[in-house]
């Protein structure tokens, strides 16, 4: 696929292979807008030797395809407060201080722990690489006080 400038135009002639997408954004000047009238110049002297300018040239070869993998996911977990203790005393949501999550790559032995305040009931983790992870969630109460860690099931 070649693509270049000719007289401020922007010309891209391809031929695309199904599937692929390719978005190519060039800035181009045309010249003024029709309402404004072109300024009038004085004459200026012509250089005695012409001054060439090269136009530059993309050029992709179809038959490499460029592929993009993804090599980090996203997870967004959520859960509902608890209501009750693990003796079965009701639980407000005002004793409540935090849930402490922890999660892990499958084969890992050690977890990544975060901690967020009661108020929320949903974690964004970003960046993960790729794998298959184990979650769990714990909360907390003022006391500092854990419950049992639980652990997250696909939805």
């Amino acid at each position: 696929m070649k693509a270049q400038s000719k007289l401020g135009v922007f010309v891209l002639a391809a031929s695309l292979m199904t599937g692929c997408n390719v978005y190519i954004d060039v800035p181009v000047a045309v010249g003024p807008s029709p309402t404004e009238a072109p300024p009038v110049a004085e004459p200026t002297p012509v250089a005695a030797t012409p001054i060439v300018t090269t136009l530059p040239t993309i050029v992709i070869d179809p038959t490499e395809p460029v592929v993009s993998v993804p090599t980090t996911m996203s997870v967004n977990l959520q859960w509902t407060p608890p209501n009750q203790r693990e003796d079965g005393t009701l639980l407000t949501e005002s004793e409540l201080s935090l849930y402490e999550i922890r999660y892990r790559a499958e084969g890992e032995e050690t977890f990544e722990v975060v901690q967020v305040d009661a108020a929320n009931t949903s974690l964004p983790i970003t960046d993960l690489p790729i794998a298959s992870y184990e979650f769990q969630i714990a909360a907390i109460d003022n006391d500092g006080l854990y419950s049992d860690f639980v652990s997250a099931t696909q939805q």
